[in-house]
């Protein structure tokens, strides 16, 4: 699952250095403002139904803790309003929003690779939503990458590791070789020996075309 045409995955190429087994997601200012102010004001229990915690101007877990009744989001809402002296920080769970593990390589858009609690989406073969994120790449087996680069790039155990993500205990596995990365944007493919194609959902070949047209 990839960015939406609003919020379009970037194409880079950078390295895999660490991943995060249980990671807690930093809920950007742009999400808190349009989907979690909203529910927490529909909903007192929304926040502690998906262990969502506020902190006063950082994402930090000792930072100053702040309660949703003490602040008059309202204001916050307003279209023009874009700082929000807040920070939303869902803790790690099932429900977390990055799943359970999280991929970190070096790049100028804050995007990652990570688990998603919305599998589903790759259960039905529908494009249109597999483009959805806000700029991430949601994986399909993410546990299976996390064996695969345990074994191959740390000198941990996979059980060692499979033990924190099962204790649901939150560590950063550093990489003892970095892992090259390519992020492409390819629409076309073969199976079976036929040629295939995907929709261009961020238009890139439609913009390409003038570069090979005669």
């Amino acid at each position: 699952v990839v960015g939406s045409k609003k919020n379009q995955t970037p194409i880079l190429s950078s390295k895999l250095s660490y991943f995060i087994v249980n990671p807690t997601w930093n809920i950007p200012s742009s999400i808190a403002k349009k989907s979690i102010i909203p529910k927490a004001l529909k909903d007192k229990k929304f926040l502690k139904k998906k262990n969502i915690v506020i902190r006063e101007k950082r994402y930090d877990l000792d930072a100053k803790k702040v309660k949703f009744s003490e602040v008059k989001w309202d204001k916050y809402l307003k279209e023009d309003v874009k700082y929000i002296p807040y920070k939303f920080i869902q803790l790690p769970s099932k429900t977390n929003g990055m799943g359970r593990v999280k991929y970190m390589f070096k790049n100028d858009h804050a995007v990652y690779m990570h688990d998603t609690i919305g599998s589903w989406r790759f259960k039905i073969p529908k494009q249109s939503i597999r483009a959805v994120s806000h700029g991430c790449v949601r994986l399909e087996h993410p546990i299976s990458l996390m064996k695969h680069i345990t074994k191959k790039y740390t000198p941990k155990t996979y059980k060692s590791v499979r033990y924190i993500y099962d204790n649901e205990k939150t560590d950063s596995i550093s990489l003892s070789k970095k892992l090259p990365l390519h992020i492409t944007y390819i629409t076309s493919y073969i199976k079976d020996g036929k040629l295939k194609f995907t929709d261009d959902i961020y238009g890139y070949d439609k913009i390409q075309k003038l570069n090979y047209e005669i």
